[in-house]
C-alpha cells in the first residue's frame, strides 16, 4: 500500500505556500494523518488540537527550517531523500550566513 494517497482537497487559506519550497499543493499522507508538500516533502499537520486549521502548521522542527529552505534552493530535491551529509552541508551554511551577517 503507498503511504501517500492522494491530494489534500480541504480548503487552505489561498495565501498559503510551503515554507520550504513555495509550492502550493500538499499530499494526504494515508497512514499518519498528515500531509506533505508535493515538491519537498515538508510535512504539515491540518489540525492543531481536535481544530481544523486553513493554515498548514509546518512539522519541521524551527532548527531544520532554514537548512530544508537552503537545501531545497540548492539540490531541488525532496528533503525525504537528503543523505546526512546534505544536512550537515545545509546546517553548516545556514550557520556560516548567520555569524557572517
Amino acid at each position: 500500500m503507498e503511504y501517500w494517497r492522494g491530494y489534500m482537497d480541504w480548503p487552505l487559506d489561498p495565501t498559503w505556500a510551503c515554507e520550504t519550497c513555495g509550492h502550493h499543493v500538499l499530499i494526504w499522507g494515508f497512514a499518519h494523518g498528515v500531509c506533505r508538500c508535493e515538491n519537498c516533502h515538508t510535512q504539515y499537520a491540518m489540525r492543531v488540537d481536535e481544530a481544523r486549521v486553513e493554515i498548514p502548521v509546518c512539522r519541521l522542527k524551527e532548527e531544520y527550517r532554514q537548512p530544508a529552505q537552503w537545501g531545497w534552493d540548492k539540490w531541488y530535491k525532496p528533503i525525504s531523500e537528503w543523505t546526512d551529509e546534505m544536512w550537515d552541508e545545509a546546517f553548516e551554511a545556514v550557520s556560516m550566513k548567520m555569524t557572517e551577517g
